[in-house]
């Protein structure tokens, strides 16, 4: 009988968890065996059978879906295999309190930080959101969320280029979710190159 290829198919829940109730952006990647990205359809089942996602790569085998994942469920992706067999892939652990974090360009100058949590609590909720790259500090600073979610906007150019983490810290100052965010570079290096030979 003919191979079938083998995918490797991963997922990265934006943030770093999955929560209970809260609406995530799952990312994932599909590899072949030579690391090569694959081109698929995919399903996410819950543990009743129904289909809660559909999912398709953009690019080199990766993209993303929106999950609202439910406590006590169980979550699987499933996808068909070079000859029509269904390959079945387990989602990450649902956690059943925690916090979300989601990032994304609103402006071409404003980044869009959205942070949500499920704890139960009457009273608003104090988290801290620090940015850094290379051991820079670009944002350090206090929220409240007084209704479990809070929309905040970060300027672009307070960033430095390149790779930024996003981290979240609780009111205890406990790393909560994480993320990293890409800047690209805004000065390019010029370089003027002269021959010091006289012609």
């Amino acid at each position: 009988p003919a191979k079938v290829a083998a995918i490797d198919l991963q997922f990265f829940p934006e943030g770093g968890s999955l929560i209970s109730g809260l609406r995530s952006n799952v990312a994932f990647r599909a590899v072949n065996a030579s690391g090569k990205g694959v081109d698929l359809n995919g399903v996410v089942l819950d543990s009743r059978n129904d289909t809660v996602a559909l999912f398709k790569p953009h690019k080199f085998g990766m993209g993303s879906f929106e999950l609202t994942p439910i406590a006590g469920h169980s979550y699987r992706a499933v996808i068909l295999d070079d000859r029509g067999q269904p390959l079945t892939y387990k989602l990450p652990e649902i956690l059943e309190s925690g916090y979300v974090l989601k990032v994304k360009d609103s402006t071409e100058n404003l980044l869009s930080v959205t942070i949500s949590h499920n704890l139960q609590t009457t009273t608003a909720q104090g988290v801290y959101l620090f940015i850094h790259a290379r051991n820079i500090v670009s944002v350090a600073t206090q929220y409240h969320l007084a209704r479990n979610h809070a929309v905040v906007g970060i300027s672009r150019n307070a960033l430095q280029d390149g790779i930024s983490h996003i981290t979240l810290f609780d009111s205890e100052l406990n790393p909560v979710c994480e993320r990293l965010y890409f800047l690209p570079v805004k000065n390019k290096l010029q370089v003027d190159i002269r021959s010091d030979q006289r012609e």
